[in-house]
């Protein structure tokens, strides 16, 4: 890589054709492990409606009127699971080829890990089970795993 300006790495610069990361294994799978997060969230939808209604009822006035307004259903959750999923794919793919692909993949991965976070949150508060904390673990090791392998990757390259 090349150095701009003030000794920072050009990020903006592409790889040479042909030249292509291999992918860890980790970061392949988790594109599979959080589809699998994603619908276990889309099989509980009616665990998820019965939640935000209970917790309507402790929000103030235009909070509530908007998160009463929230429906999912299990194809819309099932449509999101897979529009997720394709993302996941593609910054996994585009990676391999340029370091805005790596900046785009360690981004998504760091916004599982932080669902995850949530997931859990959620379940100390409300003190019960809440949709997608199963998979939070295994969703926040798997990104873990393949923000790691990112970092590796990078670190080789650099040198």
């Amino acid at each position: 890589m090349t150095t701009a300006g003030r000794g920072h790495r050009c990020w903006r610069r592409r790889k040479p054709p042909g030249d292509t990361t291999p992918i860890n294994p980790a970061t392949l799978l988790a594109p599979l492990v959080f589809l699998a997060h994603d619908l276990e969230e889309a099989w509980q939808v009616e665990r998820i409606n019965a939640i935000a209604q209970n917790t309507r009822r402790r929000l103030p006035g235009p909070i509530a009127r908007r998160v009463g307004r929230l429906r999912y259903t299990r194809r819309s959750m099932g449509g999101i699971a897979a529009a997720l999923f394709t993302l996941q794919v593609a910054f996994t793919l585009w990676s391999r080829r340029s370091p805005r692909g790596e900046r785009a993949l360690s981004l998504a991965l760091k916004g599982r890990r932080a669902n995850g976070f949530t997931h859990i949150g959620q379940a100390i508060l409300l003190r019960r089970y809440v949709p997608g904390v199963a998979t939070a673990p295994v969703i926040m090791a798997t990104a873990n795993l393949a923000l790691r392998s990112l970092k590796k990757g990078r670190a080789a390259r650099l040198r």
